[in-house]
């Protein structure tokens, strides 16, 4: 029993001796082999790796044990971790698949991996996997596909290029246009049909040209260095438009277009293109010239478009008269004055009205018969509006291109109103000049006045004087306080202020009233005062006197000697109506007069415009207008020739705080 249990004893230590040099032997088969050896849990946790296979990811053991293999997968090829799931799972005892897997730096390697289920007695099971790098073999087999792949399309291009080398000569040889090639020299090779005939050459005579011998000398130059470039491979190809010279000397316009053919990748021969363009050409030039003919056109019809408005809108009239007389061109306030002249005389055409008779005759005997140019010559014309008016009228020759006299231009201008203005300006000095006098004359008597006032007041105060002479002294002191009040008036219209002043419109306008007091007497007029309580403004004293003198006397023409003649004014506080904000003073003066024509009431503030012919001067309301709006006022007409209530009102506004005292402030 004893020798049996120490027999039995040395065979379990030889056995554990014989397994402990094979576990030994097999770890050093682990850590040594060729190819990567791993285990990996049943979850695909990585439990062991030897040096191959950490070396072959770029990791180290520490780092590799413990990453699940779908970390290091390629993502594309995740869908091979069914095999290890199959294989977990008991489907099956084994699997082999080639694969990607992700190294540590981000390269991907092709694996090739044979992975099977180890169930250790009493353990947990585990898988083994060896794992090769056929990353080699993989691009081998790549690039060995891909080389005969190359060589399959390379054969395919080699039959298509014959195929179209045949076809492309076919069509050369059928083409409608001129194609010919030429060596890296210049010198031609071929010629299609077309080119042949097109340059009137044949096949033996080809050979020894090249590509400049018919071209235009001007055009050689710069063709030959394009082909210059060509060669050298500047450029694959070009294109021109240049002159070539048929076998007959016959000038052609062509368009050009050559292209380098290569053989391996290097330069072999050119093929020239050569399009006949000549009919193009011609059509093409004899387009621009339509073209710069219609801008020229075009141009000259804008030139007498705009000639035609500048005549028909000049204030002058026009007219050209050529040399029988015949009036060629007028503009329209020729004719417009033409017809004025025409309807003074009896002749409603117009065509042999006065002025355009004394035209023909300026243009006829000065300019066209003579050369001469008359200017500046006055004559008289009935207006349209029936009073007679003044024209200056000229004549100058016309030359065409070889300095022959051809016609004559004429002009008339209506000078009328301006010389009513000159008229009006002398007026306007003569009474400037009057009123100075005036206004020293006032002054000078106002010291005497003084004087007489004195001896008078002492007069009345004395006790020696009786009842009887003291009755006259006092009739005498009335009369002279008038000539001294009508003398203060008139020195306080010459005299002005210069800033505006607080004045009082009513009591400006009782000194107004007081001064034309003879006139409202002389005219039978009732004048009607409504007088509010109104604010002062601030303004020029004289300047307003001289305001409401125009408009009184201008009420008192209107009445003229009218039995039943009244004027009616009205002062009172009131709002500017196009800026309700402002506060003034209102001024409204009525008459009821025979009204104002309603063509004439647009004109009324317009300078040298009257109603009352040659006794006005027609700068009264004008120079009114122009005061009130230098006070920020405003002035407005209101007027109706109604058979019922003609008559006619003026309203001016003048602000508490004018524009030139806020500008004086």
């Amino acid at each position: 029993m004893i020798v049996e249990m120490v027999k039995s004893s040395r065979i379990s230590e030889s056995r554990r001796l014989a397994l402990l040099q094979s576990e030994r032997s097999l770890r050093a088969i682990f850590e040594e082999a060729g190819i990567g050896v791993g285990t990996a849990n049943t979850e695909g946790v990585i439990l062991s790796c030897n040096p191959s296979f950490y070396k072959m990811l770029g990791y180290s053991a520490e780092e590799l044990v413990g990453k699940h293999i779908r970390d290091i997968t390629y993502l594309e090829d995740s869908g091979g971790l069914q095999s290890f799931t199959d294989l977990v799972s008991g489907k099956i005892d084994r699997y082999s698949v080639d694969k990607r897997y992700k190294r540590k730096d981000g390269e991907l390697i092709w694996v090739h991996i044979v992975a099977s289920l180890v169930r250790p007695h009493g353990e947990e099971p585990y898988t083994v996997a060896l794992i090769e790098n056929i990353t080699e073999r993989i691009l081998a087999q790549e690039n060995e596909r891909k080389l005969v792949q190359q060589e399959k399309i390379s054969e395919t291009r080699r039959t298509e290029s014959l195929e179209r080398d045949g076809r492309f000569r076919a069509v050369i040889e059928a083409a409608g246009i001129g194609v010919s090639t030429a060596d890296l020299s210049g010198k031609i090779l071929t010629a299609n049909p077309a080119w042949l005939k097109m340059m009137g050459y044949s096949n033996d005579e080809i050979t020894s040209l090249n590509f400049w011998d018919f071209s235009h000398p001007d055009d050689i130059a710069v063709d030959k260095e394009l082909f210059k470039q060509l060669v050298e491979g500047k450029i694959p190809q070009y294109a021109v438009v240049k002159r070539y010279y048929r076998k007959t000397g016959e000038p052609l316009w062509c368009r050009v277009t050559v292209t380098m053919v290569h053989n391996q990748e290097e330069p072999s021969y050119v093929v020239k293109v050569v399009e006949n363009v000549t009919e193009r050409r011609r059509a093409e030039e004899n387009e621009k010239k339509l073209a710069a003919e219609q801008a020229a056109r075009s141009e000259a019809e804008d030139s007498l478009a705009l000639l035609n408005s500048v005549l028909q809108h000049m204030p002058a009239g026009v007219a050209i008269i050529d040399g029988s007389g015949k009036v060629l061109l007028m503009n329209r306030q020729l004719n417009a004055l033409s017809e004025q002249s025409a309807s003074s005389s009896g002749d409603a055409s117009g065509e042999n009205s006065p002025l355009l008779s004394t035209l023909r005759s300026a243009a006829l005997s000065n300019a066209i018969e003579h050369g001469e140019v008359l200017e500046q010559r006055e004559i008289q014309f009935t207006r349209a509006e029936g009073d007679k008016g003044i024209l200056r009228i000229s004549a100058a020759p016309v030359y065409d291109l070889k300095g022959r006299i051809i016609a004559a231009v004429t002009t008339a201008y209506d000078i009328t109103e301006s010389r009513r203005a000159e008229v009006a300006l002398r007026t306007s000095e003569k009474l400037a000049s009057v009123g100075r006098l005036a206004a020293t004359i006032a002054h000078e008597i106002n010291n005497p006045l003084e004087s007489v006032t004195n001896i008078l007041y002492l007069l009345a105060s004395s006790s020696v004087v009786g009842a009887e002479p003291k009755k006259l002294v006092e009739m005498a002191q009335h009369e002279l306080a008038r000539v001294v009040h009508i003398v203060r008036q008139t020195l306080g219209f010459y005299r002005e202020s210069t800033t505006p002043v607080p004045i009082s419109l009513g009591e400006v306008i009782d000194d107004v009233l007081g001064l034309y007091s003879r006139k409202i007497e002389e005219s039978n007029a009732k004048v009607t005062r409504y007088f509010a309580q109104v604010p002062a403004v601030k303004a020029f004293p004289g300047e307003m006197r001289q305001v409401f003198s125009n408009l009184v006397v201008n009420a008192l023409d209107a009445i003229g000697n009218n039995p039943k003649g009244a004027i009616s004014i009205k002062v009172s506080r009131s709002r500017d109506w196009r800026s309700p904000g402002r506060t003034g003073v209102r001024v409204l003066i009525s008459d009821n007069g025979a009204g104002i024509p309603a063509e004439h009431r647009k004109k009324i503030f317009e300078p040298f415009f009257s109603t009352k012919g040659e006794k006005g001067t027609g700068l009264g309301l004008w120079v009114s207008h122009g005061i009130v709006q230098k006070h920020g006022g405003s002035i407005i007409l209101r007027s109706c020739q109604n058979s019922g209530r003609p008559g006619t009102t003026f309203s001016v506004f003048i602000p508490e705080e004018t524009a030139e005292a806020s500008h004086a402030a």
